[in-house]
């Protein structure tokens, strides 16, 4: 069965003033819309229309998030449960994928919780999220430094707080397995080096600080793959850009100086 037209526009009404997700249900029951078809025809209806593809940047997410959610259901949607928050996502955008889902979760727990901060298993799944993977929660999942790096800029986007050690080690761990074996004090992540150098001998450690000397002159010509130094210098490079397309998110349709988590941006259509 379709939806009668004028069932869609006492919805439009009745769906225009909604303050909680107890107001929702109420309408629902109110326009005595009980068949399942006709249910999910009036939530897309209703719904905006996003176009979140797997690639969705969190900041891009969290801005529609905070002008959506919080415009008809209050502040405390970051409180809700997870199924509760996936159902009212879908309530207001329409029916989203699990890469969106699993964003979305990271971004509330990011929004309500210090554990992303304080817990290194929190801390890995929330970027691998992040960085469009689905996490298994209660397993090592390791990932690259580029994608913790990306996991870190969206962090700093939301909030900038301390990590704990647990959280630094972790960090470090991931850098040294990858191969990086320093980190210039200018590169926008937390400094782990007092962790990664009680792994090294004197001459490692020399050859790491001749990298970073490079790196702090400007050195930005890593060419040679076989070349220890280019190698270190295209990491650090890595880092530095993955950090900032997670920390610097502007729609390609608004370049500009000013966008951030709390700045009004443009959604897809």
């Amino acid at each position: 069965m379709q939806l009668d037209p004028k069932e869609l526009e006492m919805a439009k009404q009745a769906f225009s003033d909604i303050k909680s997700v107890e107001a929702h249900n109420s309408i629902i029951e109110a326009l005595s819309i009980s068949d399942p078809t006709k249910l999910m025809q009036l939530n897309d209806a209703l719904a905006p229309k996003y176009k979140w593809g797997e690639f969705a940047h969190p900041i891009e997410i969290l801005a529609a998030l905070r002008r959506h959610l919080s415009k008809s259901y209050g502040f405390g949607w970051t409180e809700w449960d997870p199924a509760t928050l996936i159902r009212f996502v879908n309530i207001e955008f329409g029916e989203t994928n699990e890469w969106t889902n699993q964003k979305i979760l990271a971004l509330s727990l990011a929004l309500t919780s210090d554990k992303p901060w304080t817990e290194y298993d929190v801390f890995e799944n929330v970027c691998l999220a992040f960085n469009n993977h689905i996490p298994t929660w209660g397993v090592t999942e390791p990932m690259d430094t580029f994608e913790m790096a990306f996991g870190i800029g969206v962090l700093d986007a939301i909030r900038q707080d301390e990590y704990d050690d647990d959280v630094l080690g972790y960090m470090a761990a991931t850098y040294l397995h990858s191969g990086v074996i320093a980190l210039p004090d200018s590169l926008p992540v937390p400094d782990v080096n007092f962790i990664m150098q009680r792994q090294f001998p004197n001459e490692i450690k020399d050859f790491a600080n001749e990298c970073i000397l490079e790196w702090d002159a400007g050195n930005r010509t890593f060419e040679d793959p076989e070349s220890p130094l280019d190698v270190q210098l295209s990491r650090f490079f890595e880092i530095e850009e993955s950090y900032n397309n997670g920390n610097d998110y502007i729609p390609t349709d608004k370049r500009r100086k000013d966008t951030g988590p709390n700045t009004e941006v443009s959604e897809p259509e």
